[in-house]
């Protein structure tokens, strides 16, 4: 089920007209207000990663690039499997 079928915001929003023309990696996939949070919780996500005891510096590194790559494919500046568009976000530790 795509996010159109769902009811999600996300599928209202690239439902509209100004998204339907966009190549695939350029397309904003979430509003400014919901990025800013998901910023927000990005930060709070790679602080609890960064500070955890459990796992390796290198599982560390996958868990926020993994993430970022999640946040940048809604920012409309990543494409799976495309080489980066875009410099990646240094993460504060």
């Amino acid at each position: 089920m795509g996010p159109e079928e769902s009811g999600s915001r996300f599928g209202k929003l690239l439902s509209t007209p100004q998204f339907q023309d966009a190549p695939e990696a350029s397309r904003v996939k979430a509003s400014d207000e919901t990025l800013k949070e998901i910023d927000e919780l990005f930060q709070q996500y790679s602080d609890e990663i960064w500070h955890s005891d459990d796992l390796a510096t290198y599982s560390k590194a996958i868990y926020i690039d993994n993430a970022n790559s999640f946040i940048r494919w809604m920012r409309g500046d990543f494409k799976p499997g495309a080489a980066g568009l875009k410099p990646r976000r240094r993460i504060a530790r």
